[in-house]
């Protein structure tokens, strides 16, 4: 139930976004087979959209690489979100994505993540109009967002991470075990 719960609860927040951005450039990422489904449920909306079939890593990373600015859906009832949006940012985009609090705590504005409210598409479109109007804030923004995903958050950073702390979590089941061993 929670799954398809999502899945409408994204689905709707999608719709709206795409009313949002209705008149910008828009390449829409789509599962294969999907293209006919999302022109009807668009409408009139989206009828400059580029739709790119395909969701596979590659094609999305691409995509990302040509666009200024991605758009993430990840509905909040997740309380999560997935690695889009740090990819988005590795691949030089400007990020908005719904609100999440893990991300909230580590970026920004400033630093190439902006947070939406999927029922405000005029301060959507008015985020982006401003971004698009001034490409230098933009460029900085997205090489601040870069740079830090860079430093904090790849798998590299992550695994060094763990192999500073996890000894000190470990030596507690160590000890014990070895102190079994010996029958104690």
């Amino acid at each position: 139930l929670i799954h398809e719960l999502e899945m409408y609860i994204r689905g709707l927040e999608q719709l709206e976004l795409m009313r949002a951005v209705d008149g910008f450039n828009v390449k829409l990422l789509v599962p294969h087979g999907t293209i006919s489904g999302w022109k009807k449920i668009l409408g009139d909306v989206g009828k400059k959209f580029t739709f790119i079939e395909g969701l596979d890593f590659d094609t999305i990373f691409n995509a990302i690489k040509e666009s200024k600015i991605f758009i993430h859906s990840a509905p909040q009832i997740k309380y999560g979100t997935d690695g889009w949006p740090l990819v988005a940012l590795m691949g030089g985009s400007y990020v908005f994505s719904s609100p999440n609090n893990w991300l909230k705590g580590r970026y920004n504005e400033q630093i190439g993540l902006y947070f939406y409210n999927y029922k405000d598409q005029k301060a959507i479109r008015g985020k982006i109009e401003e971004l698009l109007k001034n490409p230098e804030k933009l460029d900085q923004a997205i090489l601040q967002g870069r740079n830090k995903v860079i430093q904090e958050d790849t798998w590299k950073v992550r695994a060094k991470q763990l192999l500073e702390e996890l000894p000190s979590y470990l030596t507690p089941f160590a000890t014990r075990a070895r102190g079994n061993k010996k029958g104690t």
